[in-house]
């Protein structure tokens, strides 16, 4: 399972209006596929491995967070 810091870097940066005050997404529970890294993995997994996906994730979410988006 991933683990999201639930940082708020890739709603911020797509602008999401779902994202309220303290990072904290209305719908997280119910989020939808492209929200959901384990979820979205089920569309690529024939072409990569479970922990690069995590890790290109993790990767994405680390650049967000150093440009403060």
């Amino acid at each position: 399972m991933f683990s999201c810091e639930r940082c708020g870097s890739c709603c911020k940066a797509i602008k999401c209006h779902l994202l309220v005050n303290g990072n904290i997404c209305l719908i997280y529970s119910s989020r939808p596929e492209l929200c959901n890294i384990d979820k979205s993995y089920q569309k690529i997994k024939d072409r990569m491995s479970r922990e690069k996906w995590h890790q290109l994730n993790k990767d994405c979410c680390k650049i967000l967070q150093e440009r403060k988006i």
